[in-house]
């Protein structure tokens, strides 16, 4: 018995070893035949240049758009020294039902986003969603009353919330599992300058574009 079972364990080990020593053959190569007359120090130098032009091509547009979407999100704090509440008549229950509602709108379509993700397209879907939480966001600058407030930033939050997980998304499909976390983290750095430059970009709209078209400051936002 103690015979049968070690020569089982012996023939799993083999079967592994020779799995693992086996090289694909010609037909099974993960090389597309345009590319099988270069050497492999050829394929890395190409392989390096596409991750290099992806880097410089993609990853700018993307902080750039996070960096956009934070400063949105956070929109409500920055207008509310523009005159936000005297302009539509609120008190600061009402405020902070504004400011909380956008939360329940991103937490609300996290899941459904993702699973539209593997519907569409990212090519389709990301600019698609950047295009109609752009529109939102403008139309919040139109709102007359609490209610109209409290509504566009319920649907701020909704028309957000894919853009994030759509990005790591779109990154994973470019990126190698080793090249993808340094991406990400750049791609995370948006955050970190709208937290930076998110005051002093208010601060400028509040003094430079107050009366501005006829309308408070808080508007531009």
């Amino acid at each position: 018995m103690e015979m049968d079972t070690a020569g089982s364990v012996e023939k799993k080990e083999a079967s592994c070893e020779h799995i693992e020593t086996t090289t694909l053959d010609a037909h099974n190569s993960p090389v597309p035949d345009i590319l099988r007359h270069y050497s492999p120090s050829q394929l890395a130098s190409l392989e390096r240049k596409l991750v290099r032009k992806i880097d410089i091509r993609a990853l700018p547009i993307l902080i750039v758009l996070f960096l956009l979407n934070i400063l949105d999100r956070n929109a409500i704090a920055n207008a509310r020294l523009g005159g936000l509440e005297a302009s539509l008549r609120i008190d600061d229950v009402q405020y902070q039902t504004a400011v909380m509602v956008l939360w329940a709108g991103y937490i609300s379509m996290m899941v459904p986003s993702n699973m539209l993700l593997s519907i569409f397209k990212p090519r389709l879907y990301l600019p698609t969603v950047v295009i109609v939480w752009g529109i939102v966001s403008g139309a919040t600058g139109f709102v007359q009353n609490h209610a109209g407030l409290v509504a566009l930033r319920f649907l701020v939050g909704v028309t957000e919330a894919p853009y994030f997980p759509g990005c790591i998304f779109f990154l994973s499909c470019w990126y190698t599992r080793k090249e993808l976390p340094s991406r990400i983290a750049t791609f995370y750095s948006g955050y970190t300058l709208s937290s930076a430059f998110g005051g002093l970009i208010a601060a400028g709209i509040v003094d430079g574009m107050e009366g501005l078209g006829g309308y408070p400051s808080w508007r531009w936002m």
